[in-house]
């Protein structure tokens, strides 16, 4: 008789805990999707075409969906630190060439989150042509 009560206590205590796992997986799928819909956030330049940067207008970097990242707490939530042509960090690009821009955040589930962009910047503004016709 006490094997069989030992038994049974034991598959008492593996039920109890496939149906723990099974209240915990819809959450645990919920938290798949946040995270998709985290990572499918887009970061780009606030001015269009703001890949190629004039000398007078410094490059801002903006949520493509700000509703989206505002739903989990980032209005901007990320940090840009800029890197030159010879990979000294600056505030702002302050000289012609390529930069690099580094994105650092948190992600919602509180691990880090960096992305990296190229940029160019304009040394100076090229002069108007001339057209005679």
């Amino acid at each position: 008789m006490r094997l069989s009560f030992a038994f049974v206590v034991v598959l008492v205590a593996c039920v109890q805990s496939v149906v723990r796992s099974q209240d915990t997986l819809p959450s645990i799928e919920s938290k798949r999707a946040e995270r998709k819909e985290f990572q499918s956030l887009e970061i780009f330049p606030a001015r269009q075409g703001g890949w190629i940067f004039p000398v007078a207008i410094p490059p801002k970097l903006v949520w493509r969906d700000p509703e989206t990242a505002s739903k989990f707490a980032l209005s901007p939530g990320f940090t840009v630190r800029w890197f030159g042509p010879d990979l000294q960090e600056a505030k702002v690009p302050d000289q012609g060439g390529r930069w690099m821009a580094l994105v650092e955040g948190t992600a919602p589930n509180q691990t880090p989150m960096r992305r990296g962009f190229l940029r160019y910047r304009l040394s100076s503004i090229p002069p108007r042509r001339l057209c005679l016709i």
